[in-house]
């Protein structure tokens, strides 16, 4: 008979890993305000940047973040959905 289903163990492995992957998104992004915050940068081009970043970049890579966690809890879910209905 073929495999059916989930290697349960895998797809926990895979769910930990996108969800130590969107962690460390996160902090990149942090690291990133705080190196705008810090850079002596006055006028137009900082104010434009600036603006880019917080109305843009930022909620796009908080977005990318996000999207990782939630595909981390659908794997992690389905594993444990896998594991109950093979106990049945």
């Amino acid at each position: 008979m073929a495999f059916m289903g989930m290697d349960v163990v895998a797809i926990r492995g895979m769910s930990a890993q996108f969800r130590s992957q969107a962690q460390e998104i996160d902090q990149i992004s942090r690291e990133l305000r705080s190196a705008l915050a810090a850079t002596e940068w006055v006028g137009a081009d900082a104010q434009a940047f600036e603006s880019s970043w917080e109305s843009v970049h930022a909620p796009g890579i908080a977005r990318a973040s996000s999207v990782i966690s939630r595909a981390a809890d659908l794997a992690h879910r389905q594993a444990n959905e896998q594991e109950r209905a093979s106990r049945s």
